[in-house]
């Protein structure tokens, strides 16, 4: 169930990337704020909202919400638009503009694609892990697809050369390595792992 919100956001970010990136990150960071603003009002029952919250979102918790505080949707908006705020907007030229999508790539396509495909087809899991090489290599193989479709379609995004493809993959492996290995909040980390490894060598 949790995975259709990636799905909503990647039907969110991607547009909004395409045409209005600084409009994108403002209006992510609004309601990065009211995603806070909320879980206060829930922590602390504040009548009328607070319960009825509480109801909402318990349903949406997994093992990482197991203290006081349920910030799993808030790590995924972050895990999102994290790799925005940091971009420099201004560097409108660059081709190390695709790093602004490390978020979509890696949580709306990445970690979504390797838990479906893993549950459906997955056979052989990786050592160590709950997580299978069939998911992993999907991940791969779809974020790649997407990363391509963006580039080829986006007057945004300048074409990339052999070099930053291989940037592209190389971040793509490492984030997906990531995602089957980390026992970390993958939906903050893994976005943000994928751009730092874009920024580094682009």
């Amino acid at each position: 169930m949790r995975k259709w919100f990636h799905l909503l956001a990647v039907a969110v970010y991607v547009p909004g990337l395409m045409f209005d990136p600084l409009l994108l990150s403002v209006s992510s960071s609004l309601v990065t704020v009211f995603f806070i603003v909320i879980e206060l009002i829930r922590l602390f029952g504040i009548w009328p909202l607070g319960d009825a919250i509480n109801k909402m979102l318990i349903p949406f918790t997994d093992e990482r919400d197991t203290g006081y505080l349920i910030l799993t949707h808030t790590y995924l908006l972050l895990g999102f638009s994290i790799p925005i705020w940091l971009y420099p907007l201004h560097q409108t030229n660059s081709v190390s503009q695709l790093s602004m999508y490390s978020g979509v790539l890696a949580l709306g396509v990445g970690d979504s694609i390797a838990a479906v495909s893993g549950t459906l087809v997955g056979r052989h899991k990786w050592p160590g892990t709950s997580k299978t090489f069939e998911g992993t290599f999907m991940s791969v193989v779809c974020q790649f697809i997407v990363a391509a479709g963006v580039v080829y379609t986006s007057s945004s995004v300048p074409p990339l050369s052999h070099y930053s493809w291989t940037v592209l993959g190389l971040s793509i492996l490492v984030g997906s390595a990531m995602e089957a290995y980390t026992h970390q909040i993958d939906n903050l980390l893994l976005g943000i792992v994928q751009y730092v490894v874009c920024i580094a060598f682009l």
